[in-house]
């Protein structure tokens, strides 16, 4: 019996981590600065299933890519 409570808890816990995750995204528009100064574009999403002590947890995060912008001083 008192296995089958953990086993239940754990399962809840690994559901309700997930839906805390998967509440943001990480989208910030189509871009954001970097801390070099520079911008990173929003390509796309990806999803990750990362190990927790509850379970497998999928992650869904915002992939983008640093935008070198060249500046010219005449």
């Amino acid at each position: 019996m008192e296995l089958a409570i953990r086993t239940a808890m754990t399962r809840l816990g690994g559901s309700l981590l997930q839906q805390l995750l998967a509440a943001d995204a990480g989208h910030r528009g189509p871009r954001i600065a970097c801390g070099a100064g520079h911008h990173a574009e929003f390509v796309s999403y990806r999803t990750r299933t990362i190990e927790t002590v509850l379970g497998p947890v999928a992650v869904r995060a915002a992939k983008r890519r640093s935008v070198w912008v060249s500046v010219s001083i005449a």
